[in-house]
Order: C-alpha cells, then structure tokens, then sequence
C-alpha cells in the first residue's frame, strides 16, 4: 500500500468520525504516534548506520459505551510496511475485556517491546524468542485480592505469524496472571503453547517477571525459557534486568535527565554454567516531553560478552557486536 493511499484512508476515517457522529457521541476517534530514528556504529565491521526504526500510527476509540477498537500501523519498520493492531474489544461486564482480531500476544509486556516505551534503542533478546503478535481471541479479568490488584488473561491464537489467516487444527493458548500495579511492586507469570502448523515448530513457553516504580525510578526482571519440543537441544533461555532513574531538570529544551543500564542474556547450552551470550547496555536519555513515556534523545553503547554463538540469532558480525547509538524517540 502506497503511503499516499494510506493517509488517505486515515483521513477518511477521521472525517467520517467527527463528522458522522450519532446522537449520543458515537463513535469516537483518536489517534496517537511514535517516531523512533536513528544512528549507530557497530565495531566489529567498522560501519555505521542511519534508519528509521519505526514509524507507527495508533488509533482507536468507541462504538458503544462497551464496545471499543483499534488500530496500528508500522509506517516504515526499517522500510517495511505491516498492519499490526486490528481488534475490536468487548467490556459485557465490569473488569472484563474481550479482545478478537490481530493483537499483541500477553506473553511480554508492551514496555519491553514496545517501541514507544522501551528504556533502550534497542529490544532486550527476550523478544527475539516469540513472535509478539497474531490473530485470535483474549480474555483478560481483573479484581483484587485485598489489596492486591490481580489480571488475569488467557487467549488463543491462529499459532502463526500476523497479517497470516491460515487454516489449522493446532490453535495455540496462553495463559498469563499478574499481580500489583505499574506503581510498586508487580509479578508475573506465564505459559504460553505454540505449534506452528506451517513452519512444523513447537514451542513451550516458560516466564516469570518481577518490577517495581515509584515515580522517578523503576527496576524489572524477567526470566523466560522457550522449550523445543521437536529438539530440546535447541530450547532457549533469555533473562533481563534493566533499571533507570529520572532526575528532573530545569531547560528550556529538556525536561529531565535518565541514565539507565540492562543486563541481558540469552543461553542454548542450557548444561553449561555461563550464558551463551551476555549483553550490556549503557543508557542516557535527555527527556523532551513531562509525559510517562517521553519523546527524548537518547545515546546508548552496548557491549557483548560471548561464550558460545547462537548462529540462529546472530547470524552476522553486525548482529552481536559492540555498538553505540544516537537515537530521537518522539511520541506524539
């Protein structure tokens, strides 16, 4: 689709929903974006790089008092264009939610993949283990325990990759329970089964994740196990921990200043005591904006440690070598 088509389309969309509103206010219409570009220099082959690593529109509002949707489209995903979000999402009951259609998988958070809302340049190898999204259909229940606030949410899926309406006799399922909130503490834990009827591959997940905020600083970890069940020599094993800290400033350009740092492994030899590959991430942002998830110029340097190489995720030189990165995020 060529991108003068495609703002046309959002365009008529956004027409038809100010303007061919009921009487009661629906539907509705909002839109929001990220724009995250680049430059980065990668030491084993001595090159550098310019990019523009995304470019998403997100929209979505109301149908009815219970009935919402929404939408996102990637722009330009390193020159790729791809539909991601496309789900209408049905509220019968108080802290239920029922989500059919191509969504995000709940098997990471969107903090750790979204590009939006991630605390680096670049994903943590976590999400290179799942594919973060496909068609199907979410339940997602929420109430409190005491005090403790608990979500629930279970789904199932075409078991394949996005924009790809195959039929199959192999659904997969998920299951996911959270407890706590994004402010303090919150845990997590997953399963999530995947057999690809296409690609013959069966994957089990395993995950567990811990977090805690408070207003100006935050600490997360996560441990997640992906089990081959057609070679168990070829399961893999991925952890993270990554923190940051907003120290405000007063500037005319900048908001606020946020150094950050993550450790990141991921492990195929699961015998052995060292992880295959360690990575290591040095983060310092310049906030633009006041908001939760900022535009901000950011610098990383990422450092690699290798034990044993995993060809299958580093396939090239450039893929596991030291890098440094200058990157403009805005959200918009």
């Amino acid at each position: 689709m060529k991108l003068k088509h495609l703002f046309l389309l959002l365009l008529t969309v956004t027409s038809s929903s100010v303007f061919s509103q009921s009487e009661d206010g629906f539907p509705t219409f909002r839109m929001n974006g990220t724009l995250k570009t680049k430059v980065e220099y990668a030491s084993a082959i001595e090159q550098g790089r310019f990019s523009v690593r995304n470019s998403r529109l997100i929209f979505g509002g109301k149908v009815a008092p219970m009935v919402d949707y929404r939408g996102q489209l990637e722009l330009s995903g390193l020159g790729r264009f791809q539909v991601l979000d496309l789900v209408g999402i049905i509220k019968p009951i108080d802290n239920l939610a029922l989500t059919f259609g191509q969504a995000t998988i709940p098997l990471l958070d969107t903090y750790v993949h979204s590009p939006g809302q991630i605390m680096f340049a670049n994903r943590t190898f976590a999400v290179e283990l799942a594919g973060t999204r496909d068609i199907g259909l979410m339940a997602a229940y929420s109430f409190n325990a005491g005090n403790i606030p608990i979500l629930a949410e279970a789904g199932i899926f075409n078991a394949n990759d996005i924009n790809q309406a195959v039929w199959t006799d192999t659904l997969s399922y998920i299951g996911r329970l959270s407890f706590g909130s994004m402010d303090g503490w919150r845990l997590q834990g997953k399963v999530y089964n995947y057999p690809n009827a296409v690609t013959q591959q069966h994957f089990v997940f395993y995950g567990m994740s811990a977090r805690y905020a408070t207003q100006n600083w935050r600490i997360e970890a996560e441990a997640l196990k992906r089990d081959d069940q057609n070679d168990r020599n070829l399961s893999v094993f991925s952890t993270y921990l990554q923190g940051a800290y907003v120290y405000p400033i007063q500037s005319k350009l900048f908001k606020s200043i946020i150094p950050a740092f993550r450790w990141d492994t991921m492990d195929q030899n699961l015998s052995e005591n060292a992880f295959d590959v360690n990575r290591f991430t040095w983060g310092l942002s310049f906030a633009l904006t006041d908001r939760s998830n900022p535009s901000l110029i950011r610098i990383d340097y990422e450092w690699y440690k290798v034990n044993n190489r995993i060809n299958s995720f580093f396939p090239t030189p450039d893929t596991d070598s030291n890098k440094i990165t200058l990157e403009l995020l805005l959200n918009f």
